[in-house]
């Protein structure tokens, strides 16, 4: 009822969803992909961009999706690729609808390589709460380039009435104008299967990042198998590509990873996806995000490190930081290396896999950015290091909280931004 009212509410509006910044299948310091939500009605639709000599550049291509769920009121995504762009800079752009400007906003190309970027890493944010709405601000205000998700978007589940309600709408000055990305994580995926709710998976519906990744093993959908078929036409080549990718912007290469039970990254042909995709990268800094954190101090959620298994591969290949969510807090390891013990049962199992953390200068950091709306767990830990465990090298789960990164080729300088704006934590990475 609650998509209803809200799609109603929006058909005599020129948007359901206004439009918002995303890499596209193909994206590159030149280009990027420009999506919205309007109602369902025939309309002639275009975007354009200006151009350095002031002129209104149209695009040539927008292509339309039909949304007809079962339960959801009609209305259509639009997305199209804007091209020709300057690398790295700030450039106008309008959507028209039967050739009168309804939408300009004034968005930013992405940055090339070599060139500094601030990133904006929030996970488990779409709960619709207080300290959602005080974090988005505080991201709003930072000015980041790009917006990076590590999963539980939003809030119980995955559904599309959840973007439109604790999503779009609280994040919508940032989104106009910058880039975000996600990652899958278990209240997109897990929880949200069963198709008997017909707008859960919405993550296939409303994100828009490269196919470039393994299929991998596709969610196990569940549900009337008419609406299992309409999913599965209004996604189409994103399910299940898109749950896995990479991109680079300035001078970082980010790697997304699906942590959900149904991706075994034991099996050889991920793993060497993984390997290649680090390995083939001169970018100067390489990070990785995904859901379920691997190291942390928290008794929540202490059985779902299991992506542990992949530390090797991040520290053969010179993965400076990996950013994680899943349990509502923040926490920071020291650098370190893993070495496994053997690891008998499937990766699917509940268990974390044994082994040894070693402090070493040049291992990887693990940063746990969970507390960006959901509620926040284990607030007795904050400053008391005699309860966490010793890879740990700070906690912080008295308020909400982001990550920003400012990256330049040589340096990294990491903070975790509260709330109410302070800083809790700083950290650099230098190159060596």
């Amino acid at each position: 009822m609650l998509l209803l009212a809200l799609l109603a509410s929006f058909a005599q509006a020129a948007f359901v969803t206004e439009p918002y910044l995303q890499l596209g299948p193909r994206p590159a310091p030149d280009r990027l992909s420009i999506l919205w939500h309007a109602p369902d009605a025939d309309a002639t639709w275009a975007l354009e961009h200006q151009s350095a000599d002031g002129a209104w550049m149209p695009v040539q291509r927008i292509v339309q999706r039909r949304v007809t769920l079962r339960g959801t009121r009609p209305f259509r995504i639009y997305e199209a690729e804007l091209a020709g762009l300057r690398p790295g800079a700030e450039f106008d752009y309008r959507v028209l609808r039967d050739g009168a400007p309804v939408f300009t906003a004034r968005g930013k190309a992405i940055a090339p390589p070599q060139a500094p970027a601030r990133f904006a890493v929030v996970g488990d944010p779409g709960a619709g709460s207080a300290g959602q709405r005080a974090v988005a601000s505080r991201i709003n205000a930072a000015q980041p380039d790009a917006v990076i998700v590590p999963g539980d978007i939003v809030y119980p589940n995955g559904r599309l009435k959840h973007y439109l309600s604790k999503w779009f709408p609280i994040y919508q000055p940032v989104f106009r104008a910058r880039i975000s990305a996600a990652a899958p994580g278990n209240h997109d995926f897990e929880e949200c299967a069963d198709l008997a709710q017909p707008d859960c998976l919405a993550y296939f519906h409303v994100w828009s990042p490269p196919l470039n990744g393994p299929a991998g093993n596709a969610v196990a959908l569940m549900g009337p198998a008419a609406d299992q078929q309409a999913f599965k036409a209004l996604a189409g080549a994103k399910f299940p590509q898109a749950a896995n990718y990479s991109f680079d912007y300035g001078p970082v290469h980010w790697t997304i990873l699906d942590s959900n039970h149904v991706m075994d990254w034991t099996r050889p042909d991920l793993r060497q996806w993984l390997e290649n995709d680090l390995a083939q990268s001169h970018a100067p800094w390489k990070f990785v995000v995904f859901h379920h954190a691997p190291f942390h101090s928290s008794g929540k959620h202490a059985e779902h490190q299991r992506l542990r298994v992949l530390s090797p591969i991040f520290e053969a290949h010179g993965v400076a930081v990996v950013f994680a969510g899943h349990v509502h807090n923040y926490q920071r390891t020291h650098p370190i290396r893993f070495v496994a013990e053997p690891y008998p049962t499937p990766l699917g199992s509940q268990q974390p896999i044994p082994g040894q953390t070693i402090r070493d200068p040049n291992g990887v950091v693990y940063v746990l950015t969970g507390a960006g709306g959901a509620g926040l767990v284990d607030g007795a830990k904050t400053g008391r290091p005699s309860t966490w465990l010793p890879f740990t090298a700070h906690f912080e789960a008295r308020q909400h909280s982001f990550t920003q990164i400012d990256a330049n080729p040589e340096l990294l300088r990491i903070r975790q931004i509260g709330a109410d704006g302070r800083e809790l934590d700083s950290f650099q990475i230098a190159r060596k």
